[in-house]
């Protein structure tokens, strides 16, 4: 997917070649008849500056080295005094008689020009001071232009002397004079559309980075704008558009404003890549040279101020490692950073290749290179800066989509998550229609999106007396306002809370929640069940100690009688089932207390089907003639149980089917395995049953539909207390004159 994003945007980088290509067609002489006489000349370098004019031309022309008919390129070679001189043989010209020609001299950041005319033995010296404004036009020029007749010039000998602290180049032509307006509206109308572009790239960029708060875009308008400032001063738009005669300040910003751009490629370039998460020595190294940079940049201001040269020999130098660390840098980003370093280099390409070589003008005097070295670099820069940018908004909308889908992730799992929620949600627009509708309770009144919520709540009636309705006309908020659906035993009761919501200060309409009260009250009701079983309990261990003192001695006493009738075995009998109830009761109160107080009870663990059959043998003799048993146990021994929680169980359930019976009760008891692995037993009645009410709250403590009868309410809590503490699952089954049945599984190994 991200490699066919990258080959999808890689089309877009070819917006720099195709500025190059316009930039060698605007920077073309617009006449065949224009002649460039940079590769015509032969040069000297004076580097004292001091030689005459006059030697110059005399005895001196045996120092000129001939250009042999490449551009001549000197760099900065000679020092900051040096006059660089130039011997050009001008050939014949196409020329009509009268015809005036231009010779111009277009490198902008010289500061003196004079040419000196040599024909037939006589001389001819014109001079050219930047920052003067022309007589004629009251105009400060770009560069030096001389007008000359064509007849004056065809054939002549000319000497050229520049003097500049910049690079020192023979970029000079000899055109038309029309030829020559053409050229130059041309240049100009180049570096106004590059202006534009740079301008606009600049805002927009600055202003995507402080809304999104993004460094990367903010580093990358850093650098628009200091490259923007320098081509406007070195081209010389400053001193002659801009600010007219200002030479000192586009001096400084040309120069300054040239480590400026390297510092902000370098800061771009470590945000971009994110060079401090793959390697920190590289990301060290960015920072030393933005760093290194932003004290050069303050330096190069105070150098043309003093007039003094301190960095501008090592300028080139200090530029080529910039750019050939940001280089290296992009290279070994392709193995940890490879879509976005592929994007980077296709991108910056054109820049990198054209200022490399136009660096490589100063660094070599030798080094190859023409006029498209010259003048492209500055389409290539534009170039760049426009490709990535539309790159970078690429990738802000490819991220807007990914945020998008977080969000809309984020609202499908908040709609889940108020879908499940015990409580619903809803919202209304400014006339009361629901844009927002979630959870149950606006399901059972058919509450949805599109209805109004007022019609929806038309069918429920008020439960408090004086309460009215809520209102959804005016932006007012209520809350706990109490609304009842149907009629008992069905009837649900709702809590509708709800506030307005205002957008920029204006009503939008009302937000708010819908409570279910019964499901609430279910939640109390539960909570309040376990504080009363904690209660029980405390009662219950009070009275455990004096229920124990009374049972021993009739347990004890029980004892000494049956062994005294030994010949009276019925006596025997029921002293033995008397001494059986006791030592059951006994453990029965410790049984309560292991039920409520988990972790007691009787330690005489023995296998379910054990347990259960004791329990129902004994249950036989004592409920003998108030209830008849059955007992069907399918099983094989079963999990380790306490023989007295057995009991209390089994005893519990069979107490209460004889309360619920007229005459004996009918009991069944049976312990069958189940499929998946587990017992079931199971314990039914055919007694009065109970109804929904009474069975729903059968199993809370002091609970009791016989409270006149001598009912406690203890039975089924304990049961259900012991199910749990047995891992069990309870269950009751009951319906009024059919019975009530009680289930308990027992969990498998």
């Amino acid at each position: 997917m991200r490699r066919a994003l990258v080959l999808w945007r890689l089309p877009l980088v070819m917006i720099a070649p195709l500025l190059v290509v316009c930039a060698v067609f605007f920077l073309a002489p617009a006449s065949k008849r224009a002649v460039f006489l940079g590769d015509k000349a032969d040069f000297f370098i004076d580097s004292s500056g001091a030689m005459p004019a006059a030697a110059v031309m005399g005895e001196a022309k045996r120092l000129f080295t001939p250009s042999q008919g490449r551009f001549v390129n000197r760099g900065v070679e000679g020092g900051p005094k040096a006059q660089f001189w130039l011997r050009i043989a001008v050939p014949a010209l196409e020329t009509a008689p009268g015809e005036p020609w231009v010779l111009s001299v277009q490198e902008t950041r010289v500061r003196d020009v004079g040419v000196f005319i040599v024909r037939d033995g006589a001389t001819r010296a014109l001079a050219f001071t930047a920052g003067e404004r022309e007589p004629a036009t009251g105009m400060v020029p770009r560069y030096a232009t001389f007008t000359l007749p064509g007849e004056q010039i065809s054939g002549a000998e000319v000497f050229i002397r520049i003097y500049t602290r910049s690079s020192r180049r023979a970029v000079i032509w000899l055109e038309p004079q029309p030829a020559f307006l053409v050229s130059d509206h041309r240049q100009t109308l180049f570096f106004a559309l590059l202006f534009g572009v740079q301008i606009a790239l600049f805002v927009y960029l600055l202003a995507q980075g402080l809304a999104l708060r993004e460094p990367s875009l903010i580093a990358l308008a850093t650098l628009v704008a200091s490259y923007l400032t320098h081509v406007v001063a070195d081209r010389a738009f400053l001193e002659s558009v801009v600010w007219p005669g200002a030479i000192l300040a586009s001096r400084i910003l040309s120069f300054a404003m040239t480590f400026a751009s390297y510092a902000a490629w370098l800061w771009f370039l470590l945000l971009y890549l994110r060079v401090k998460e793959w390697s920190r020595p590289l990301a060290a190294g960015l920072a030393g040279g933005i760093g290194l940079n932003a004290v050069l940049t303050v330096v190069a201001t105070i150098e043309p101020v003093f007039d003094v040269s301190l960095i501008r020999p090592f300028s080139a130098w200090l530029g080529l490692a910039s750019l050939l660390l940001g280089l290296v840098t992009a290279l070994a980003a392709l193995w940890f950073r490879a879509s976005r370093a592929v994007l980077f280099l296709a991108c910056w390409l054109p820049t990198i290749v054209g200022t490399l070589s136009r660096l490589f003008l100063d660094v070599g005097p030798t080094a190859a290179g023409g006029l498209t070295t010259v003048y492209a670099v500055y389409a290539g820069v534009a170039g760049s800066l426009l490709a990535f940018s539309i790159v970078l908004s690429l990738d802000i909308q490819h991220r807007e989509i990914g945020l998008r889908r977080m969000a809309e992730d984020s609202a499908d799992r908040f709609h889940g998550f108020a879908t499940a929620s015990s409580d619903s949600f809803w919202e209304t627009d400014a006339d009361g229609r629901l844009t927002v509708a979630t959870g149950g309770s606006l399901a059972l009144i058919g509450a949805a999106p599109g209805r109004a919520l007022a019609d929806c709540l038309s069918g429920l009636d008020s439960p408090v007396a004086g309460q009215e309705k809520p209102r959804f006309d005016r932006p007012a908020p209520f809350r706990n306002i109490m609304l009842g659906l149907g009629v008992f035993p069905a009837r649900r009761v709702f809590e509708l809370s709800g506030a307005p919501r205002m957008v920029e200060g204006a009503f939008a309409g009302f937000y708010g929640t819908m409570s279910d009260v019964p499901e609430r009250e279910d939640q109390r009701h539960r909570f309040e069940q376990r504080a009363r079983l904690a209660s029980v309990g405390q009662l219950t261990s009070s009275l455990a100690h004096d229920i124990n003192n009374l049972l021993h001695p009739i347990i004890n006493l029980s004892r000494r009688l049956r062994d005294r009738l030994a010949s009276d075995q019925e006596g025997r009998s029921y002293l033995q089932t008397v001494l059986e109830a006791g030592e059951r009761a006994s453990g029965i109160v410790n049984g309560v207390l292991g039920g409520l107080h988990l972790g007691r009870g009787e330690a005489r663990p023995m296998p379910l089907d054990r347990a259960v059959a004791e329990t129902v043998a004994t249950l036989r003799r004592i409920l003998d003639g108030r209830a008849r048993i059955s007992l069907d146990v399918a099983s094989a021994e079963g999990p380790e149980v306490a023989l007295s929680d057995v009991y209390q169980v089994l005893s519990n359930l069979a107490g209460n089917a004889i309360a619920a019976a007229e005459g004996p009760a009918e009991i069944a008891i049976r312990l069958v395995p189940l499929a998946g692995g587990g017992l079931r037993l199971t314990f039914a009645d055919r007694g009065r049953g109970m109804d929904a009410a009474t069975l729903a709250r059968a199993t809370e403590p002091l609970f009791t539909s016989r409270p006149g009868e001598g009912g406690t309410g203890l039975g089924l809590a304990i049961v259900r207390s012991l199910a749990e503490r047995w891992h069990a699952t309870l269950s009751l089954a009951s319906e009024p004159g059919e019975g009530t049945e009680v289930v308990i599984d027992f969990p498998g190994e």
